[in-house]
């Protein structure tokens, strides 16, 4: 079966991890700093905090913004529930926008209509590595805006600027473009660094002295979301490959479509790869016999018991983009073989079923 997914890791890794073991240090230490440096060139802001995971780093824009009960975060409800749960776990009231049918990607109208005297922030989400317009922040350039670029690798992001309100966090989970066996980052607004690498450990500051734990005065409400030397020695091993990692994934897709497939994203770091489709669990089934892999990798999550005092409203677009969505592989792993085979086994679906309009 050709997989959707595939765990890539360095030949690299085992050394740097075997030398974080050799060190007796394998807490948060230089091996931490240097690899939020190099994160750092990639994209383009010394303003970077590696997490112990990418749903840590979403929790830790919420806290340098005090989001609790009694405030409103506008989100999406196409996503993985990882988002959504950094939302909740605050106690402040998640508000459902709608998606675009074909992208996934939340709707800019619909956040515009959400928005109340409630509303702290807005959280979207780069649904399969496609990039949400920069426009969607400025509808309201006072309300800060939080990334949840868990699709997409690290690079230069043209919606943040160290002066700006906004916020992009990234996951380095297992199936990830740059993985770290778990972790995240956080690409944090000026003004809010300071506090942010407070709140991640504990509230303390690392850098003071030798006794920072004895000596100082906690002033903000801190957590354990820091990375680990042994998480980061895989990631600076992992780095290496990753434009080109990214840019087969991309040229795959762009295989796809030359085929004549009606693949998303566009224009994109294309994590995975979707169609929408007609009758998708008989799709599913024949790509199966067919030995290809096909998932919906996410639910919609206003759908979970655990959400329900999210704020709903009537979701059109997402309704049909659930409805027809499959997503279908397009990773590095594959061979060109393997590719046409994929592209050719969904046209051959699609010349049996037709395609929805």
């Amino acid at each position: 079966m050709i997989p959707l997914f595939k765990v890539w890791m360095s030949p690299e890794a085992k050394r740097r991890v075997a030398t974080v073991l050799d060190s007796g240090y394998v807490g948060q230490g230089p091996v931490v700093e240097e690899f939020e440096s190099e994160l750092a060139k990639l994209t383009g802001t010394s303003n970077v905090l590696t997490t112990n995971s990418g749903t840590a780093a979403l929790e830790l824009a919420l806290a340098c913004l005090n989001i609790g009960p009694g405030d409103e975060v506008i989100s999406t409800p196409m996503t993985c529930s990882a988002t959504n749960h950094a939302i909740n776990n605050t106690g402040a009231t998640i508000v459902w926008a709608d998606i675009d049918p074909i992208s996934g990607l939340i709707s800019a109208e619909s956040v515009t209509r959400a928005i109340t005297d409630h509303t702290k922030a807005v959280v979207v989400v780069d649904w399969a590595g496609e990039a949400v317009k920069r426009e969607l922040a400025l509808r309201r350039m006072d309300l800060p805006l939080i990334i949840d670029s868990a699709h997409r690798a690290p690079a230069r992001d043209d919606r943040y600027t160290a002066s700006s309100n906004v916020f992009v966090a990234y996951s380095f989970q297992a199936i990830k473009f740059l993985t770290t066996g778990d972790g995240g980052a956080l690409v944090v607004p000026e003004k809010h660094y300071r506090n942010a690498k407070l709140i991640r450990w504990f509230g303390l500051d690392r850098e003071s002295s030798a006794d920072f734990r004895c000596f100082q005065s906690v002033d903000l409400r801190g957590h354990k979301w820091h990375m680990n030397d042994i998480a980061a020695a895989i990631g600076l091993a992992n780095l290496e490959g990753l434009d080109e990692r990214v840019a087969r994934h991309i040229s795959v897709v762009a295989r796809y479509k030359e085929r004549g497939l009606r693949v998303r994203p566009e224009n994109s770091q294309n994590w995975v790869a979707f169609l929408h489709v007609r009758d998708r669990s008989d799709c599913q089934r024949y790509l199966a016999e067919n030995g290809v892999s096909s998932s919906l990798i996410h639910s919609r999550n206003d759908r979970y018991p655990v959400f329900a005092s999210a704020i709903l409203r009537e979701l059109p677009g997402l309704e049909q983009f659930d409805a027809t969505y499959l997503a279908i592989p397009c990773g590095w792993w594959l061979t060109d073989v393997e590719v046409e085979h994929i592209a050719q086994s969904v046209l051959a679906w699609e010349g049996q079923h037709g395609r929805p309009e």
